[in-house]
């Protein structure tokens, strides 16, 4: 009689954790077992479903962070006109802060040295922003023919200047807190500072 296989929620608990002890540790001084111990789980339960420590974390990257992406395309390139879209976007960056304060974390310790055989995984992620910035940057451009962006403005610098406001949001998250702990405050004041200043009214 064959060994039954571990619960899928096991799976998933052990990627949130490798998340949080990523973003904590950076994948260099991630230990395997501060994992297991975060998931409330054995150490034995990472080997079922990962082999090694790499594999853990491409599975983190490309199914747990690349949906983040994935969820904030969809919205860019969803239903609405470009102001609707754009507050669309503004709201989830902010509401899903604690979030996307991980992934940045671990984006920021893969982009700056990537893990040895994750080569690929940069590629990936550079892929993704490259397609965030491009279709952030078209949707500006629409609303600029449209006339309910500032015709002044670039489209690409705006997107650029968009995502890197958002990357130093989250890298900084304890002092936007310590300002603004409150959701409807927080998502004020950054729709004040990138979304208002780009309308024509």
């Amino acid at each position: 009689m064959g060994t039954r296989k571990a619960p899928e929620e096991h799976r998933e608990a052990l990627l949130q954790a490798a998340g949080r002890v990523f973003a904590r540790r950076t994948y260099a001084g991630a230990k395997l077992e501060e994992i297991a111990r975060e998931a409330g789980l054995t150490r034995g339960a990472i080997s079922w479903h990962f082999s090694r420590k790499i594999a853990l974390y491409r599975a983190y990257i490309e199914e747990v962070n690349s949906m983040a992406f994935t969820e904030l395309l969809a919205i860019i390139n969803g239903p609405g006109d470009p102001v609707t879209r754009l507050e669309a976007g503004t709201r989830y960056m902010v509401s899903t802060r604690v979030q996307k304060r991980l992934d940045t974390l671990i984006l920021a310790d893969l982009l700056n040295k990537p893990p040895q055989g994750a080569q690929d995984l940069k590629e990936l992620v550079d892929g993704y922003f490259d397609r965030l910035i491009a279709d952030h940057a078209a949707m500006m451009a629409d609303g600029i023919a449209q006339g309910v962006f500032r015709p002044e403005l670039d489209p690409d610098f705006m997107a650029r200047s968009y995502y890197n406001y958002f990357w130093g949001f989250y890298l900084n998250l304890e002092r936007f807190f310590g300002e603004h702990d409150d959701e409807a405050l927080l998502q004020d004041r950054i729709h004040q500072l990138l979304v208002a200043p780009t309308l024509t009214s």
